[in-house]
């Protein structure tokens, strides 16, 4: 990679098949930087790239890797062709998407938590955060003994990590959003 690809930071939503990453996602649009209105888009098919500020960008995904059968090379250089083809020289990038927490053994790429250590190891950013949907949008509860591995795992890699309650899809954006506050 590109010395002057620089990411700052990475925020990863992880959650089990249908518990409501790309829900939760869409609610970074309540803020007002992200949407004029803070309405949060219905359409399917939204923009990749948003301004956080004039020299800060934002790769936004709605699908996990997983769901979209990619392995971790792929994964990765869709990023950086991400940041090379709108001028990373300028800007200073931050991402934020969906992992499941658990990757099926039948998938190209491995679980969530192993994906973020790479991601770490890869791009170098300040600060990265996992949000774990816990419950999910059914109101299931990740069981506590897993939920508690889960979460070791992530300390030892040296990521932030958050609970959140991902049952109502409006509630959270906001805290999604102060992630990339930088004021």
């Amino acid at each position: 990679m590109a010395e002057t690809c620089y990411v700052e930071r990475a925020q990863f939503i992880l959650g089990d098949p249908g518990a409501g990453k790309s829900t939760q996602l869409r609610s970074l649009f309540r803020d007002t930087r992200f949407h004029k209105n803070g309405e949060i888009p219905e359409q399917k098919k939204l923009n990749a790239t948003y301004y956080v500020s004039n020299e800060r960008r934002l790769y936004l995904r709605l699908m996990s890797p997983h769901e979209n059968g990619e392995s971790l090379k792929i994964f990765f250089k869709k990023f950086e062709d991400r940041m090379r083809s709108e001028g990373v020289e300028n800007h200073r990038w931050n991402f934020f998407g969906p992992l499941q927490i658990e990757s099926p053994d039948t998938n190209k790429i491995p679980d969530g938590k192993v994906v973020i250590k790479e991601f770490m190891d890869r791009f170098k950013p300040e600060r990265v955060r996992a949000v774990i949907l816990s419950p999910n949008c059914s109101g299931e509860f990740i069981e506590s003994k897993t939920l508690q591995e889960h979460l070791e795992e992530l300390h030892e890699i040296d990521c932030e990590v958050i609970l959140t309650d991902a049952q109502v899809r409006e509630k959270n954006g906001l805290i999604y959003s102060d992630f990339f506050d930088f004021t």
